[in-house]
């Protein structure tokens, strides 16, 4: 409360008097010796007076100089990378793909363009938040909001990989199908610009194969529809239409899921199809009507207008099959009312009947009785009117329903729009009389009808609204009826409104091309139809791939066998039609052919999808000292190993890895986790491990993995959680976050300390292991840190091994050319120091509850791509030095060099 010194509640405090001030707190300096003088201020000290004060009543000792004096147990340091699986890489890798886009940077962190600026606000934004996103991906798909928001899942508990794979086919699903839908419409518009002139055969020709394309995915979606319909309905008729058309109320609610998505879904491959097939008509009757192409009543021009006739009437099946759900639902609400209409089952409204004459004292009270009795007749007899017009409008005949054979003109929703004003003004009045009756009989107001009555009237005095003057005129009476009656009037009205909304939509799509028809206009249209078919291609190939990985059970360490070269492969290629190979061969192979191996589909380069297929395994990473950079670091292979990580067995490793989990996989690092906690319940009973993460939301996601694997936890937010760490010997696990206040915790009681990701700042690390590694630790303690490969991990944690190496350089005594395990460890802990001295502690983690740690400008870009980098560059290396592809690169030198000579040199003249 006192330590700031400048709120309220301090200034309140240093003027109470006293006789003896004690200020208590556990961790006095957090930041820096600032953090004392809200201390001073309530002390009554000058802050003149620090030095002199504290020098007379203070120690510092640092383990460096107090190391002969203390016994604490060694520590050991291990770090255990390992690989995502096939789901979790390629959500990985679709997301890293984003993310630099969003920063303006492709996926080796080059600028996309001229004008980047490293140092714009908005950028920087971007790549905090693209790393923070990538951070959070690394440990779990769904830790974080956005990423959650991302993958459509909100609220409710985390999902495994099998379902996060769910999520991604579906979304995949979806951007295929939008970008389907864009390529097609494209190639409409282009074959709408030739229309009306003598290229409109080439017009026809477009529309055709769009028409083609469109029948196909059509098919796709009625299939897919059928499916999910079978699934949410098992026990109902397999017969899809007949499913289809059934008015079940159990279809209504399945609309808001995977029923009504494949509902819109082939409602939109319908539009498309709708549309070719009424150009394609169009276009036959234009080259019909041309005598320069079709000789009047000749066999061509039967043929032609044959084929629009034909072409118009299917365009019509189409537009009722796309209307379909809009007009069943209006001509269930019609039918409704009409059954009631039929069976005179409206609600009767009884008569107010004539009072007996009274006393004198009762008379007075009579009277209003009876005024009030005639007006409410009056309102009964009005309101019979409405009802009776209102019914008479709501059962009209909806647009094709007048005349089978008579075409809709585009201006259906025009036409109707004076019979939908009427039916809005009778519904509103209406409305407002139930509300006035109410009023009158029970002294209740209704606020909203009110509210929307004053409305309606303010805007028929302007002459605004619909039908002003019909309005004012209903207005004048009062009429009363029930409210679900009228509901089901508002339903009908709604659903006849929404129904011609629909239907002028379909109408609007079929409309002239209005644009410019220029070269330059055609040109534009080809160039942005190339760009949505390399787009599309991706997609359908990203596709093709995920469907793949659900095939196959997602098991990516089985052994992949490449069709060309007849061995095993981690890095490959998938194409669109389902095939797979290494991705040397598949690329060697595209640059004579652009067909596929295997089935001789033809190919592009944007139907080919790299995939990597990562052996599931364990590794230790050792760590070079002396090499910065990855040129370095192949220069320089005798460098001495780093001693901030130790080495650990790889038969334990192998231990680890073969203990078997029981049910659905949450991540690689997740169950990794468990089977670590699981082994060492074996290998170190009664020991106990601290769990540290950034985000808090992990800790969640472990939680639920703990419960399902009965690993008993407990952690700093849970009540008496640290003491029921200490004493209960059946929690084995404290799960502790960054943003916990734990500065002064003790848990010597525990021996691991699990570190889910590497940090960016080492203080953060180094306060956790403290809770640990700190006076009155009796047994000897473990760091362990986990590390996704090929993630932005490695880049961080390469990053903090650099610094502390570097700090060790400087404690380093240079003369020394042997260092002993003593010697190098208190380097380390000299190291460790800096960082703490360097590091703001209050400073680390970004603002926002679910952000992660603060990392500076100068460092994003190192933690974003720098394995990419040094992956690259290792792989140029490896192929630099590989014997094949320096035999490969010298014959295609040679060849080149055989082009370019003078025609005399090759035949030796």
């Amino acid at each position: 409360m006192i330590e700031s010194g400048v709120t309220k509640a301090a200034t309140v405090a240093r003027i109470i008097p006293r006789v003896n001030a004690w200020g208590v707190t556990g961790t006095p300096v957090k930041d820096s010796v600032e953090d004392l003088r809200g201390l001073l201020l309530f002390l009554r000290h000058h802050t003149d007076s620090f030095r002199e004060l504290f020098g007379q009543i203070s120690m510092r000792h640092t383990k460096r100089l107090v190391r002969n004096e203390i016994t604490i147990p060694p520590q050991k340091r291990y770090v255990i990378t390992m690989p995502f699986t096939a789901v979790e890489e390629q959500h990985y890798q679709t997301l890293f793909e984003q993310m630099a886009e969003s920063c303006g940077l492709n996926t080796l962190g080059e600028p996309l363009s001229e004008d980047w600026d490293p140092e714009d606000p908005a950028v920087l934004e971007a790549m905090r938040t693209a790393l923070d996103r990538l951070r959070q991906t690394a440990l779990h798909p769904e830790v974080g909001h956005r990423n959650r928001r991302a993958l459509g899942h909100r609220n409710g508990p985390m999902r495994t990989v099998a379902e996060v794979l769910e999520a991604m086919i579906e979304q995949s699903e979806i951007s295929m199908r939008s970008d389907q839908r864009a390529f097609l419409s494209i190639r409409l518009t282009r074959g709408q610009l030739l229309e009306n002139s003598p290229r409109v055969k080439e017009a026809l020709a477009i529309w055709e194969e769009v028409l083609e394309s469109s029948n196909s995915i059509v098919s796709e979606c009625r299939d897919q529809l059928k499916l999910e319909l079978e699934q949410a309905q098992p026990a109902k008729s397999s017969n899809a239409q007949a499913q289809e058309d059934e008015d079940e109320d159990d279809l209504d609610e399945a609309m808001a899921g995977r029923v009504g998505d494949a509902r819109r879904r082939l409602r939109s491959a319908l539009e498309i199809q709708h549309k070719a097939v009424f150009f394609i008509a169009s276009a036959h009757y234009q080259i019909k009507v041309n005598e320069d192409w079709t000789k009047p009543d000749s066999e061509e021009f039967q043929k032609l207008e044959k084929l629009e006739v034909d072409g118009y009437n299917l365009a019509k099946k189409l537009r009722k099959e796309i209307l379909k759900e809009s007009h069943r639902k209006a001509a269930r609400s019609m039918q409704d009312i009409a059954d009631s209409a039929l069976g005179q089952t409206f609600v009767v409204i009884p008569e107010f009947k004539s009072l007996p004459e009274s006393g004198i004292e009762s008379r007075s009270i009579i009277e209003e009785l009876q005024d009030l009795g005639e007006a409410l007749n009056d309102q009964a007899n009005q309101l019979d009117d409405w009802r009776e017009h209102l019914v008479q409008l709501l059962l009209k005949p909806l647009v094709d329903e007048e005349d089978q054979d008579k075409e809709i003109t585009g201006e259906e929703f025009e036409e109707s729009t004076k019979l939908q004003e009427e039916l809005v003004v009778y519904v509103q009045a209406v409305r407002t009389t139930i509300a006035d009756r109410q009023d009158a009989l029970s002294g209740q107001v209704n606020e909203l009808v009110r509210h929307e009555t004053i409305v309606s009237v303010r805007q028929a005095k302007d002459g605004l609204g619909p039908f002003p003057e019909k309005l004012l005129e209903l207005l004048q009476t009062l009429a009363t009826t029930l409210e679900q009656e009228m509901d089901r009037f508002t339903t009908a009205m709604n659903a006849r409104v929404e129904y011609y909304r629909q239907l002028q939509a379909v109408s609007d799509m079929l409309e002239s091309y209005s644009g410019p028809k220029t070269d330059v206009a055609m040109n534009a249209l080809i160039a942005d139809e190339e760009q949505l078919r390399k787009k599309l291609g991706q997609a359908e190939s990203k596709h093709r791939y995920l469907i793949h990985l659900k095939e196959a059970d997602s098991k990516a360490d089985e052994q992949r066998m490449c069709v060309i070269c007849q061995s095993t492969f981690t890095v490959g290629v998938l194409t669109v039609c389902g095939h797979q190979f290494c991705k040397d061969c598949i690329m060697l192979w595209f640059k004579a052919h652009h067909t596929c191996p295997v089935c001789k589909r033809r190919l592009q380069a944007s139907n080919l999808h790299d995939i990597t297929l990562k052996p599931q395994e364990l590794r230790v990473h050792t760590e070079m000292a002396g090499p910065t950079s990855a040129q370095d670091a192949h220069r320089s292979p005798g460098s001495k190993k780093s001693t901030i990580y130790s080495e650990f067995s790889s038969e334990k490793l192998e231990e680890i890895k073969n203990i078997d989990l029981d049910g659905p996989a949450f991540t690689t690092k997740i169950d990794n986790l468990v089977r670590h906690l699981l082994w060492l319940r074996e290998s170190d009973p009664g020991s106990k491990s601290i769990i540290f993460s950034q985000y808090h939301d992990f800790l969640n996601v472990l939680a639920m993995a703990f419960g399902r694997y009965r690993i008993g936890f407990t952690s700093f937010d849970k009540p008496n959680g640290p003491t029921r760490f200490k004493e209960d010997p059946g929690i084995e696990c404290f799960l502790l976050h960054a943003r916990a206040h734990a500065s002064g915790l003790n848990l010597v009681n525990a021996s691991h300390v699990f570190l889910c990701e590497p940090l960016v700042n080492t203080a953060l690390e180094l306060q956790a292991i403290a809770r640990v590694h700190r006076i009155g630790q009796e047994q000897e303690t473990t760091v362990w840190l986990y590390i996704v490969d090929g993630t932005v991990e490695e880049s961080i944690y390469n990053l903090s091994v650099q610094r502390r190496m570097e700090h060790m350089g400087r404690t380093q005594n240079e003369k020394s050319k042997q260092s002993t395990p003593e010697l190098l460890d208190v380097n380390l802990e000299a190291a460790n120091s800096i960082e703490l001295e360097h590091a703001s502690l209050s400073k680390l983690m970004s603002k926002g509850k679910t952000a992660g740690e603060a990392v500076d400008k100068g460092d994003l870009w190192d933690c974003l791509f720098g394995h990419v980098v040094r992956s690259r560059s290792v792989d140029e290396d490896r192929l630099r030095n590989d014997p094949t592809v320096r035999g490969f690169l010298a014959a295609e030198a040679a060849e080149e060099r055989r082009k370019n000579q003078p025609l005399h040199l090759v035949h030796g003249l």
